[in-house]
């Protein structure tokens, strides 16, 4: 998977978005960056079993979870993370970048 911050700092100059002070840009990256990753965190919960997403749920109302712990639920659920993050990448580029495709 390409790095997400490398990714959106192509969509930011796709989108012409360069002559701007350095303090402003990195705010709307890392917000961009905080948006992206959400899509791809529900998308990868979309794509668990019934059971996998109980247990997730179940594991995530343990105030002491982690997103390491999600991450290594997530590695050995069988979901294809890099598919389904390509797949929400894209749908982010095209939406805002306004394509439509």
């Amino acid at each position: 998977m390409q790095n997400v911050d490398d990714y959106i700092e192509g969509l930011l100059q796709e989108k012409g978005i360069t002559d701007i002070d350095p303090e402003t840009k990195e705010g709307l990256k890392s917000e961009m960056k905080e948006q992206l990753m959400e899509q791809i965190d529900k998308a990868v919960v979309y794509k668990l079993s019934d059971e996998q997403a109980t247990e997730l749920a179940n594991m995530m109302d343990d105030e002491n979870f982690s997103r390491d712990q999600l991450d290594e639920f997530i590695q050995k659920s069988g979901v294809n993370i890099d598919e389904v993050a390509s797949e929400i990448m894209s749908k982010f580029r095209n939406f805002y970048l306004g394509t439509g495709e």
